[in-house]
Order: C-alpha cells, then structure tokens, then sequence
C-alpha cells in the first residue's frame, strides 16, 4: 500500500523524527513518575497544592509530542510536504541544482498528498514520484509532468512534438522541443507517461528504457505550489 511505502521512508530517511519522539515519550515518562511522588508527599502533607513548573513542562511535552506525530505520521504521508527542487529537469517552471550555492536557490514546492486520495492526476499536472527500477541510481522522490493517461496513445514525432491520442498537446511552458523521438505507445493501466518540461535534459518517460510508464502506485503527490524563494511563489495548475 501507498501510505504504508511511505512511512516506511519516513522511518528509515528521518531517523531523527523517531528518536525526538521516543525521548518525548520517556522524559514525560519521567515528569508523570516524578509528580505522582510529589502529589503523594502533598495528600500526606494536606498542603494545597499548586502548579509546579514540571507540570507546566508536561503538558508542554504532551503538545509536542502530539504535534510530532500529527506532523509525520499525519499530515507529511497523506495531506502535504515541502520538498526542494534538486534537478533543472523541470526548468524554467521549477528550478533546480545540484548546487544551489552556485546557481541560485532551489525552489521549493508544496507537494499536496490527499488529492490523489479525492480524484485521480489530470494530464498536464506536474507530480511527484518514487524512482522507478529505471531510475537506479536516484533514491529520493522525483518531480515531472504527467503527460500520459492510462489509454492514452503517446508519441514525439521526429520534429520534438509530444502528440496524445493524435494531437499535438500544447505546452506553451516549453523553452525548446524534445531532440529525442519516442514511438507511439499506449500507456498501460495503471500507469503514467511523464517528461520533464526541460525536455533535453530530463531523465524520464522519452529516455527510460524498458518500461517507460510510472506504475500509479508510485505517485506521492501533486505540485501545488511553489513556496520558495519568496520572489517565485505562484501556484501550479
């Protein structure tokens, strides 16, 4: 299942989120032991009791610790993320590098995760995905525009066109067409033809030998926006 791949990246990406979350849970082990003995010494004592500081740093910890697991365990692997943009593949809708000290920041994008539990991706919508087995040597999630609907009849004809179904589709984000053709194909079920608006220099759909589709179960999210610089925010279609 898509949600339990998920966590299972979480897990194993963000060991840190597991150990802030585990000394949450036993330093408020500690403070609920430390205020039963306290509480104990007051009701012998009959002393009104009033609120301590450890109390205080509790209720504190509970909140915490609750927003923690909302934050990682809710909402980053079913409702949104914040991912930065590491690739110039999506140039010059996304911008990217591997070195953003040299070429500029990286943008980065709010990637919506419930609208692929609402409805299924609309072709021309840019979204993100795990590496497929052709993407071998890249681990981390990928960001591309989905092109291709299961049924659809995909082709770049030998002057870079992307045609579906027979007809040029219109991409007016494009900076040059594609110099490499792909041969018309059906995308199968499932599955999901993408490129990379930076045609020329994407590793995707048009390059990817053997199964060019992304299999659906593979999706993580839509691009809703972009966040990042402050001088590039704008929302995606």
């Amino acid at each position: 299942m898509a949600w339990l791949a998920e966590l299972n990246e979480i897990l194993a990406l963000r060991p840190v989120v597991v150990w802030l979350a585990t000394a949450m849970v036993a330093l408020r082990l500690l403070l609920v032991f430390s205020l039963r003995n306290r509480r104990r010494l007051i009701a012998r004592r009959a002393v009104p009791a009033t609120p301590s500081f450890r109390e205080g740093v509790l209720e504190w910890l509970d909140s915490g610790l609750l927003a923690v697991l909302l934050l990682f365990l809710v909402i980053r692997p079913f409702i949104a993320q914040v991912m930065d943009v590491t690739s110039v593949s999506m140039a010059p809708t996304l911008q990217g590098s591997r070195t953003p000290q040299i070429d500029g920041p990286n943008d980065r994008v709010l990637v919506t995760r419930y609208l692929l539990h609402l409805r299924p991706p609309e072709r021309g919508e840019v979204v993100v995905f795990a590496p497929t087995p052709e993407m071998s040597e890249r681990r981390e999630p990928v960001v591309k525009r989905l092109l291709g609907l299961p049924g659809d009849v995909v082709e770049i004809d030998a002057t870079g066109r992307l045609l579906v179904n027979g007809q040029a589709a219109q991409e007016p984000y494009l900076e040059e067409v594609s110099d490499l053709p792909f041969p018309r194909r059906e995308v199968p079920a499932h599955s999901y033809f993408v490129l990379g608006d930076n045609r020329n220099h994407s590793d995707d759909s048009a390059r990817w030998g053997g199964n060019p589709f992304v299999p659906a179960n593979r999706l993580r999210g839509k691009v809703l926006a972009i966040c990042w610089p402050p001088d590039r925010w704008r929302l995606m279609r």
